[in-house]
């Protein structure tokens, strides 16, 4: 099957568009121990210490700064801001407007925005760490690159 790539919207377009869907259909974990129950459901047994074992090549972080694309409502970032440095500074966005209200409610010691999908509106190497945790899935494959590219634009690494 051939697509013709000028019959699809274009990337603002289709981001904006969902941003609506995304609020409404996407189930979102409530608390941390339910993203624990999926890992488990996914085959990890310590979900925990995986994750935290994928900072050690990179802390102590210099900036100590982290950004959480695709942050949901928070619940990630917290874990991963209690696993680092007490002066660790947390940083997320997400195309999810009522998920950014939720988590600047839920932690309000850390900064939240929300994003387009595209851009991520921080400057170069702003950031330690972008972590990117179950979210490339929802991003159009034709976008990828220019979000890769992005994400690798504003940290020093990317998870």
């Amino acid at each position: 099957m051939i697509i013709n790539m000028a019959s699809l919207p274009s990337a603002a377009a289709y981001y904006t568009q969902i941003k609506s869907k995304w609020a409404s259909d996407y189930p979102s974990s409530e608390d941390i121990e339910s993203i624990w129950g999926f890992y488990n459901e996914c085959g990890y047994d310590d979900p925990q210490s995986t994750l935290k074992s994928m900072l050690d090549p990179i802390t102590p972080l210099k900036k100590k700064r982290i950004l959480d694309y695709g942050c949901d409502k928070g619940l990630m970032l917290d874990f991963f801001c209690k696993a680092l440095d007490a002066d660790t500074k947390g940083y997320g966005v997400d195309i999810n407007d009522e998920a950014i209200k939720t988590a600047k409610r839920r932690f309000p010691r850390f900064s939240f925005q929300v994003g387009d999908g595209l851009t991520i509106p921080y400057d170069d190497k702003y950031f330690d760490v972008v972590l990117v945790m179950a979210t490339m899935k929802h991003v159009r494959y034709e976008d990828r690159d220019a979000i890769y590219a992005e994400i690798n634009r504003v940290a020093d690494h990317a998870l």
